[in-house]
């Protein structure tokens, strides 16, 4: 089974929650993030994330709500940015499909 979260701060969480059931993230499971915390790097195992410009991204929402507030109509405030994947440690080819983890957590319990 597989994991995205939608911050990297979430996929450390996930991590641990896995680990206290004696399963791991990229061995039992792959676990994914979004936005590319320097500290993800440093985890036991070390996080893979989308990376994204966070400045970049806060520039442009604070942006687009002025506007929204000028009058914009929403429908026309939108931005496509690019996000760089780190693959690291959390991700592999899981071990166990779905139900075989099912088991096993159960199993722990």
């Amino acid at each position: 089974p597989a994991f995205v979260c939608a911050l990297d701060r979430v996929v450390i969480g996930v991590i641990q929650a896995a680990a206290q059931l004696q399963i791991l993230a990229g061995k039992h499971i792959s676990v994914a993030g979004y936005d590319g915390i320097p500290e993800g790097e440093f985890c036991q195992p070390s996080l893979s994330t989308c990376e994204v410009d966070n400045f970049k991204s806060g520039f442009q929402i604070a942006d687009m709500v002025l506007r929204q507030i000028g009058g914009e109509k929403v429908s026309s405030l939108q931005v496509l940015g690019e996000a760089k994947t780190q693959w690291r440690g959390s991700t592999g080819p899981a071990l166990f499909q779905s139900a075989a983890l099912a088991d096993l957590i159960n199993q722990l319990n």
